[in-house]
């Protein structure tokens, strides 16, 4: 059975892990821009289309909130 190797031992230590995804963390929202990542905008789409009705949502420990931004834009009562 092949073993998998965990991302530390791809990229180095796990010191040099956290400083490398801190590091991202600094232009994350502009990294997934550059890639035209639209994944919050097509799941807000998903919903607004549903026929359930939408009270109420709770954005929490959702990433950088682009998610909650696109949210807001469709629905009301957003807890971000």
């Amino acid at each position: 059975m092949t073993k998998i190797k965990p991302l530390v031992d791809g990229i180095g230590n796990q010191f040099m892990t956290e400083k490398y995804y801190d590091n991202w963390a600094l232009n994350y929202d502009q990294t997934l821009k550059n890639c035209n990542y639209n994944a919050p905008i097509k799941a807000v789409d998903i919903l607004s289309k549903t026929k359930v009705r939408i009270s109420s949502n709770l954005d929490f420990a959702c990433g950088t909130g682009m998610f909650a931004e696109e949210l807001i834009k469709k629905f009301t009562n957003i807890i971000s």
